[in-house]
């Protein structure tokens, strides 16, 4: 049963990865699971091999240290998304799985020696099962505990409910792993033949298939924000949208439209989009282009371009902040402002300062 499980998760991992070469995008917390996907694609498959070639010689996949990477890959993920980086920091994320380029070689030396070193298989087994569960549960703790980690649950959208799912199972997952050690320690307590192979791949199948569950919705998302908006720039004739003529739309149903937008806004980022359009919007929207001219200007008191501008430039804001080796002008253009001048004019325009200052001045806080 447990080949099947790991089969199992071994096409969804491939999946997992079609799905992401799917979405067009640049974003640092994609590149964090394109490579915890190939990453634990050589997990599986290693498991796979080991336990039909190599059945007999367990320590061949118990002793593989390969859950280290797994705690600094959820941290980094948590980080990247809370502060909207555009780029990892490869250098950081070695230095937070270096401590798994210690045990590799005594692996290779335990597996190339077997016969002289085996009075110390016990003490690398329970060395490592403690340490792989501290650093889980560490960089979880980490993770999840950091103050700004409120901004992430408050928005509670797909991505975060991903990352919440793979807290809790890595919590789990070096909860065993610590119990592994104690009872390496206290042999009375051992565990129940193969509970460990399916807590631990069993975490492992929920995460892959949340992570599916997440691209696929993001894989959706994009082809409505680019092909859609491409087809409804293309198209001549009048979206044909639900049936309301040009009388004043009530309160109630502009605070639903409204509802509807910042949820565009916040969750599919659609002013990222440097051709956004008023007609884009009520496609999305399913409205007429004069109701949604009417949820712009009576309902929120401000034009079209006035409402997604104020979005860029808090976006661009982050950028400034978080991302110090992009260029203002690559911040401009990642907020979807294509012009220089123009995204200069409308940052001094809501921020009273050009953005170099606003990335100086707020940096001297920092």
């Amino acid at each position: 049963m447990i080949f099947g499980l790991l089969f199992v998760i071994i096409l969804t991992l491939l999946y997992n990865l079609y799905l992401i070469y799917r979405i067009k995008k640049q974003e640092a917390f994609l590149d964090i699971l394109k490579i915890y996907l190939f990453y634990e694609l050589l997990h599986v498959s290693y498991t796979i091999l080991m336990k039909s070639i190599f059945a007999e010689l367990k320590y061949l996949d118990f002793g593989a240290p390969f859950a280290f990477a797994y705690g600094p890959l959820f941290y980094f993920a948590v980080h990247t998304s809370i502060n909207r980086v555009q780029k990892i920091d490869h250098k950081k994320l070695f230095i937070h799985i270096s401590p798994s380029f210690i045990f590799w070689p005594l692996f290779l030396l335990l597996i190339l020696f077997k016969d002289h070193v085996n009075r110390y298989l016990w003490t690398y087994y329970t060395t490592l099962a403690v340490a792989q569960g501290a650093s889980m549960l560490g960089y979880t703790l980490w993770a999840i505990l950091s103050s700004k980690t409120r901004l992430l649950l408050a928005q509670m959208n797909s991505r975060n409910s991903l990352l919440n799912i793979a807290s809790s199972f890595l919590g789990i997952m070096s909860v065993f792993f610590v119990v592994i050690a104690v009872s390496r320690v206290f042999p009375k307590k051992t565990a129940p033949p193969g509970l460990g192979m399916y807590l631990i791949y069993g975490s492992i199948f929920v995460i892959v298939i949340s992570i599916c569950r997440y691209l696929f919705k993001r894989t959706r998302s994009e082809k409505i924000s680019g092909i859609v908006l491409e087809e409804v720039k293309e198209t001549k004739t009048p979206i044909k949208t639900i049936g309301y003529d040009k009388s004043s739309v009530p309160s109630d149903q502009l605070m639903s439209y409204h509802t509807k937008l910042e949820k565009l806004m916040s969750e599919d980022k659609i002013f990222l989009n440097s051709n956004l359009t008023l007609e884009n919007v009520a496609f999305l929207l399913r409205i007429t282009r004069h109701h949604a001219s009417q949820l712009f200007n009576q309902y929120l008191n401000q034009n079209f371009n006035a409402y997604i501008n104020r979005y860029r430039i808090e976006w661009a804001c982050k950028l400034l902040l978080s991302e110090p080796q992009m260029t203002v002008d690559e911040i401009g253009i990642a907020s979807g402002v294509t012009s220089k001048a123009t995204f200069h004019r409308i940052f001094k325009q809501l921020k009273g300062c050009s953005p170099a200052e606003f990335r100086k001045k707020s940096g001297n806080h920092i």
